[in-house]
């Protein structure tokens, strides 16, 4: 069966992302039926045929490491939960089912899609992200993750959210970062725009956590362009900023308003659930280290305190990376770290995947790997700290390839010829 890199990632993708829970196609496909697709179709990519111009699987086995450490941290925890949660082992491994699709990773390092490959996905994901939320503003309930309370809430009340949340927005974010990278490497106000056009969605979707790290790398990147017109591009975009500034000022006021009254708020629910998750929900310093387990609401004493929770407004995804931590301990949250430092710290990454892994570092509240959407984001970018430090032997392979298949056409060529 031949599928290119691409079709190939970008199915895995859109099964991630749950279609992005658009009702017409998750009233057929229900969650666990999409599971069942994303588990099936990256299990086909583990055995489909390895093309010539790939380097042999053998050459990464020194990065297995990294998702092998990922499902010990889970599955260590899904003992936990048994032992000190009153959680059976089954009940556990069907709560954190959607966990196993970080089987993309390996599949990933057999198909070996180049960066250009990724990036025409991320490109992709992020148009039909865009599509999504603007459907959710003219339509919401073609969103199904989009319930009727959360509609009525947000009509009752007097503030400036335009659509709703949808999935796939760490994508878009992902993407920017590589169109602001483009435009660092060699400006051109093309390059320039179109990466503004991405930033002005990501601000216009309101998301502050999503936010702060895409202003700051904007900011960054203002100071490297590499241009004789530097001085007068600067002035031209801080004018520009200018402008949309005044024509946004009421969206920028409303999130300051509201970060400042959450921030004072020993009530907010983020305090909250960092409070409560770090200081007194782990029955004991085994658990506060290697994870309490993925809690099955309703079917155990874990479940049991996980519902109790909610009610109280105390949510672990309220909390992102340490939720993760505190679900699955940190022998999975150290693999990702690990990766995210050393493509920090190291010249051979590009600044875009250095771009992703600052924002995920500073605000680590916001990204999660509990669900599709964050392992996508997570598994694209340890593959591609895993590519860039074997692209030398890539491109070798590459090359060789390349001139083999010359020297067999040419050869074919003269063959014609004389007959």
């Amino acid at each position: 069966m031949k599928i290119s890199d691409f079709t190939y990632l970008l199915v895995s993708s859109i099964l991630l992302l749950s279609f992005w829970n658009i009702t017409p196609i998750v009233s057929i496909f229900n969650r666990d039926t999409i599971f069942l697709l994303s588990m099936v179709w990256l299990i086909i990519g583990l055995y489909l045929p390895q093309k010539k111009s790939k380097l042999p699987t053998k050459f990464f086995k020194k990065y297995n490491w990294i998702w092998i450490c990922i499902f010990l941290g889970i599955f260590i925890s899904m003992c936990n939960a048994y032992l000190f949660g009153g959680q059976n082992i089954l009940t556990t491994f069907i709560a954190q089912r959607f966990t196993y699709t970080f089987i993309l990773i390996p599949t990933l390092i057999k198909i070996q899609p180049s960066s250009s490959c990724i990036i025409r996905v991320l490109k992709v994901l992020s148009y039909i992200t865009l599509t999504t939320w603007i459907i959710s503003i003219i339509n919401p309930n073609l969103i199904a993750t989009i319930s009727e309370d959360t509609i009525n809430r947000k009509e009752s009340t007097e503030n400036t959210d335009i659509g709703y949340y949808v999935t796939g927005i760490n994508i878009v974010v992902f993407y920017t970062y590589f169109l602001i990278q483009e435009y660092i490497k060699k400006f051109n106000y093309k390059k320039f725009f179109i990466a503004i056009f991405w930033i002005t969605f990501i601000i216009l979707y309101q998301n502050r956590s999503m936010l702060l790290g895409v202003i700051i790398i904007f900011l960054y990147s203002l100071t490297k362009l590499k241009s004789r017109y530097k001085p007068i591009i600067i002035i031209s975009i801080c004018l520009f900023i200018c402008i949309f500034l005044n024509y946004t000022w009421n969206i920028w006021l409303s999130l300051i308003e509201e970060s400042q009254n959450q921030l004072a708020d020993d009530d907010y629910n983020r305090w909250k659930a960092l409070d409560y998750y770090l200081n007194h929900y782990s029955p004991n310093l085994w658990c506060y280290l290697l994870g309490n387990g993925m809690p099955s609401g309703g079917n155990s004493i874990l479940g049991n305190l996980y519902w109790q929770n909610m009610s109280k407004g105390i949510f672990i995804s309220d909390i992102g990376m340490v939720g993760m931590w505190v679900n699955y301990g940190i022998i999975s949250i150290f693999s990702i770290y690990y990766i995210i430092i050393k493509i920090l710290t190291l010249k051979k990454f590009p600044l875009w995947i250095k771009f992703m892994s600052f924002h995920i570092l500073i605000v680590p509240t916001i990204f999660t790997f509990g669900n599709g959407n964050g392992i996508l984001l997570f598994s694209l970018l340890i593959y591609s700290y895993i590519y860039y430090s074997k692209l030398p032997y890539i491109q070798q392979k590459h090359k060789l390839y390349e001139q083999y298949a010359c020297s067999y056409y040419n050869k074919l060529q003269e063959r014609t010829t004389n007959n």
